[in-house]
């Protein structure tokens, strides 16, 4: 029985990808929501990921010089290839969403219901027929949890253990009937994405922060890493994450209290990254000096390290985040 409930909960989590926030989204927000995953099947374009891959690959190999026949061949070799790796896939993706209509999966998390219900996993009733309906709730016919029906969505409540569907179910119906919440962070997180994301994530600071974490057991982390990560969670206030598939790009947001705080995160990221820097000049140099016991010639490669050391600063420098306002931006494509 425990592991048809995990394989549940791991199959719902693995369903879709997303597009654009949806309002209707807002009667599953309340006051304490601290985590929020959009994901859509809706208008998935397989021809257009595979031009974009395509794209993506004609614009390394020209920024190689490489002539344009060879390009054009190079190209042509890998559509066909991407193609037919994504033709094994498109007719299970549309018989399934045909099926099921499932196109849309929300996952959301409250604080004030964690050791209830660590997550509640939501899609919306409107354009599924009865049929489609009853076969989604017909996947759950022998689980030890039940999905139910509310706010035109159709919710399954993910208990701590197995054996609490009911109890978590109940506290999901009771906690969503205590009224609609505009929460902003997650509007302005989410909007600020493009409509071609399609994967959406926005983690809140939850007001009882201090209570959750006195409820987990940080004595394994270093006092000097506990340090820095009270001061991050006492400046930032939401993190999105964005994942974008046609464009291939990804993008972090974290949202300060203030300018001041967004300066002070970039420079405590800056100061860590000099540090994870000296801590590998420091480990080059251990290393070349015991292995020159052995093998004298490696001490030849000591006038090397500082110039290694900052090469590697200056990549490692490249993931540093853009200030924006309050914000502190990392994007990577």
């Amino acid at each position: 029985m425990k592991k048809i409930y995990l394989l549940i909960v791991l199959f719902l989590f693995t369903l879709g990808t997303p597009q654009a926030f949806s309002q209707e989204l807002a009667s599953l927000l309340r006051p304490d929501t601290i985590a929020v995953v959009h994901l859509n099947l809706k208008d998935f374009d397989f021809d257009r990921f595979t031009e974009s891959k395509v794209e993506r690959i004609d614009s390394f190999f020209e920024n190689l010089n490489y002539d344009e026949d060879s390009r054009e061949a190079i190209c042509r070799e890998a559509k066909t290839l991407i193609t037919s790796k994504l033709n094994l896939v498109r007719p299970f993706y549309q018989m399934f969403v045909m099926a099921t209509k499932l196109d849309e999966v929300y996952l959301i998390s409250y604080a004030d219901g964690l050791e209830t219900v660590p997550v509640i996993v939501a899609t919306p009733l409107e354009g599924k027929s009865k049929a489609q309906i009853a076969l989604l709730e017909s996947f759950f016919a022998n689980a030890p949890i039940k999905p139910f029906h509310q706010d035109d969505f159709l919710i399954l409540a993910v208990p701590c253990l197995p054996d609490k569907g009911e109890q978590a179910a109940e506290w999901v119906k009771t906690h969503l009937e205590s009224g609609h919440h505009h929460h902003s962070a997650v509007v302005e997180a989410f909007d600020n994405m493009s409509e071609d994301t399609i994967f959406r994530v926005i983690v809140i600071k939850p007001e009882n922060l201090q209570e959750l974490l006195d409820g987990v057991d940080l004595s394994c982390i270093p006092p000097q890493a506990m340090a820095v990560l009270n001061m991050v969670l006492e400046k930032f206030q939401w993190i999105s994450f964005g994942l974008d598939v046609y464009a291939h790009s990804v993008e972090l947001t974290v949202q300060t209290s203030s300018e001041e705080d967004a300066e002070e995160l970039w420079e405590l990221l800056k100061a860590t990254q000099d540090m994870g820097i000296e801590m590998l000049r420091i480990g080059l140099y251990g290393g070349i000096t015991m292995g020159a016991e052995d093998n004298p010639a490696l001490l030849l490669f000591m006038e090397y390290i500082p110039l290694l050391t900052e090469i590697a600063r200056g990549a490692i420098r490249q993931t540093l985040p853009e200030i924006d306002g309050t914000k502190l931006i990392f994007s990577c494509q």
